[in-house]
């Protein structure tokens, strides 16, 4: 949809307030600085005609117009893309289960587990270029990171968590190694870290995993992966679920989540 002058207006005093009112990524309204400078970065593509407003069954998307030279691969139910071999040597095809039709040139993969999305996604990423394909990852996400603000908690153990400055940081191998900094923002790896090795949880999981939804869904790693598929979905990356590939029975709220925001349930 073209953009007329008084709608160019509007975007522009839009794009006037975020700027003023809050340049500096300081959470406003429940915002988190993050998206604040996300939503100033697609006022602005639309105001100088990189992007247009395309109407969808979720109300308007924001579309990149493609470049000379673009070329927007779109995929299909039942495509295959994959094949996912074990660590005992059996072989997992993997294809689309559902898909949710993309504007910018750019993939997500979503499934039950992260080895099968792996492979899909470093697959894609030869076909359509470094950069394009997106999972929960840090090696495919660009440098991203993710603004989770300061808040608060309970364990359903009663343990009572606070995420922010000074929340203690691990390594891969469970080692706390610092605190979080003043308005510092998580990469996907800190928050692994934190949901594997943190020893506040270890009253909640079963296992080694934390499977209570309440207690899932307040902890770091959840958050991140709801932020990152809301990234996307507005930002108009093609959203590939290729299910799963190895027939695991035990559910996953990280997965559940991802599908429903997609309305893929």
């Amino acid at each position: 949809m073209p953009l007329n002058h008084p709608m160019k207006l509007l975007l522009r005093i839009l794009l006037l307030f975020l700027l003023l009112g809050a340049g500096r990524g300081v959470a406003v309204g429940g915002v988190s600085g993050s998206m604040i400078k996300e939503g100033r970065h697609l006022i602005k593509q639309l105001i100088t005609g990189e992007a247009e407003l395309v109407k969808s069954a979720d109300g308007y998307l924001i579309r990149m117009i493609a470049k000379n030279g673009d070329d927007f691969i779109t995929f299909k139910q039942g495509e295959a893309l994959s094949v996912f071999i074990d660590a005992s040597g059996v072989s997992h095809p993997c294809s689309v289960v559902n898909v949710r039709p993309g504007t910018n040139g750019k993939y997500v993969i979503i499934g039950r587990s992260m080895g099968p999305v792996t492979k899909v996604a470093q697959d894609l990423e030869n076909l359509v270029g470094k950069g394009k394909v997106s999972i929960l990852d840090d090696a495919f996400l660009n440098g991203k990171t993710f603004d989770l603000g300061e808040y608060d908690f309970v364990l359903s153990d009663g343990t009572r968590m606070h995420i922010g400055e000074g929340t203690p940081i691990y390594d891969k191998y469970g080692n706390e190694i610092r605190t979080l900094g003043t308005n510092e923002k998580w990469t996907v790896e800190m928050a692994v870290n934190d949901m594997m090795w943190n020893p506040s949880y270890k009253n909640v999981k079963t296992g080694g995993k934390i499977l209570n939804p309440n207690d899932l869904k307040k902890i770091p790693m959840y958050k991140i992966d709801q932020q990152w598929m809301e990234f996307e979905k507005i930002n108009g990356s093609e959203i590939i679920n290729i299910g799963n590939p190895l027939g695991i029975t035990d559910g996953s709220e990280f997965y559940d989540m991802e599908m429903l925001m997609m309305n893929f349930n």
